[in-house]
C-alpha cells in the first residue's frame, strides 16, 4: 500500500482544469493498487468556516452550506470517482508567516477537525520554531524545491520529533516542467523533462538531505503535491529517491508507507483530544534534548573554523 497526503485540491470550484488534472492523477495512482490519498486544501492566515468554504460559494449549493452537519459547513472537498481501491482523506495546509498571528490551530476549531489532516507550511524561522514546539498539528510541510529562508537546526526539529510530528518532502515542484512532458519512467526526474525552474531539483536535493542529516530519516513523508499525471512517481521511484538523499532502503520505504500510517493515528489522536493535559517530560526526552543542543553548538563551531 502506498500514500500520498498532498493532492492539491483546485482553489475554485470553477477550475474545470484543476478537477480535470485531478480525475488523470488519480487514474495514474489507481495503476499502483491499494492506496491513501489526502486531498489537500491550502488557506493563507486564520483557520475559519469563511477563509475555507466562501471562495467555493459561486457553485457549491447554499443547502449544503445550510445543513447541520458541521463537516459540510467547513469543508468544501468533495471525493474524486476512482476505484474503490484507494482511500481518499482530506487535508487543510496552513500558510503561516506571522509568529503573533493566532491561526486557530486547535483541536477546539471545528473546521480544522473537519478535516483529516492538518499541515504548516512557512518561510518564517520562528513560525517554523512554534510549529515544531508548539503548534497542534500533523505535518510539517517544506517547500523544498526552493532556497529555504532558514536554516534547519537539530534542537528546533528535535522538538518535532519529541511530539512525533512529521515532516514533508514534497518532490513534484522539483521535476515540475514549463509544459507538458514525457517522463521516463526509470528516472525520478525523467530524461526528457524541462524545469521550469533550472535550480528547482538542486534544491530538492539539498535541502532533503539535509532534511534527513538532522532529523536521521526519522519522522519524514514524501507526497507529490502534483498537478498534473506527469509529476506523479511510482512508490520504487521514491523509495530510490529517499536511498539518493541518505536514507537506507528500509527508511526510504517507510517514508511512504509506515511513517504515514503513523500520521494518521497522530491525526485521529489529535482530533478525538478536546482537552489539554499536563506532560512532564522524561529523563530521556531531556537528554535527548541537551545531545541535540550540543551536538548543535559543535557544528557551528566546526563552521566557524
Amino acid at each position: 500500500m502506498f500514500f500520498d497526503f498532498n493532492i492539491p485540491y483546485p482553489t475554485s470550484a470553477a477550475d474545470r482544469v484543476g478537477f480535470e488534472n485531478l480525475k488523470k492523477i488519480f487514474a495514474q495512482l489507481s495503476q499502483y493498487r491499494r492506496g491513501v490519498v489526502a486531498l489537500n486544501h491550502t488557506v493563507t492566515g486564520k483557520v475559519s468556516a469563511s477563509q475555507v468554504v466562501y471562495q467555493y460559494l459561486d457553485t457549491i449549493h447554499i443547502e449544503i452550506l445550510a445543513t447541520n452537519d458541521v463537516i459540510y459547513q467547513t469543508n468544501p472537498i468533495q471525493p474524486v470517482q476512482t476505484t474503490s481501491d484507494i482511500r481518499q482523506l482530506t487535508r487543510l495546509t496552513v500558510v503561516a508567516d506571522d509568529v503573533t498571528h493566532n491561526y486557530g490551530l486547535h483541536s477546539n476549531n471545528p473546521t480544522v477537525n473537519a478535516f483529516d489532516l492538518l499541515a504548516v507550511r512557512t518561510s518564517n524561522e520562528k513560525v517554523f520554531a512554534s510549529a515544531c514546539a508548539n503548534y497542534e498539528i500533523d505535518i510539517i510541510s517544506l517547500e523544498c524545491s526552493s532556497r529555504l529562508p532558514f536554516f534547519l537546526k537539530n534542537t528546533t526539529l528535535g522538538q518535532a520529533l519529541d511530539r512525533e510530528v512529521y515532516f514533508e518532502i514534497c518532490y513534484a515542484g522539483g521535476i515540475r516542467g514549463e509544459y507538458p512532458l514525457v517522463a521516463s519512467v526509470n528516472n525520478f526526474i525523467g530524461s526528457n523533462t524541462c524545469l521550469s525552474d533550472p535550480n528547482a531539483r538542486r534544491h530538492l536535493y539539498n535541502n532533503a538531505k539535509r532534511l534527513v542529516t538532522v532529523t536521521k530519516g526519522k519522522n519524514i513523508i514524501f507526497s507529490s503535491e502534483a498537478l498534473n499525471a506527469l509529476e506523479i512517481r511510482s512508490p520504487h521511484d521514491l523509495i530510490a529517491f529517499g536511498i539518493s538523499i541518505g536514507l537506507n532502503p528500509e527508511k526510504a520505504k517507510n517514508c511512504i508507507t509506515e511513517n504515514c500510517r503513523k500520521v494518521l493515528k497522530r491525526s485521529e489522536t489529535r482530533r478525538l483530544t478536546h482537552k489539554a493535559v499536563i506532560s512532564v517530560a522524561s529523563d530521556t526526552k531531556i537528554e535527548g534534548l541537551n545531545k541535540r543542543k550540543a551536538e548543535e553548538e559543535q557544528s557551528a563551531e566546526s563552521r566557524k573554523k
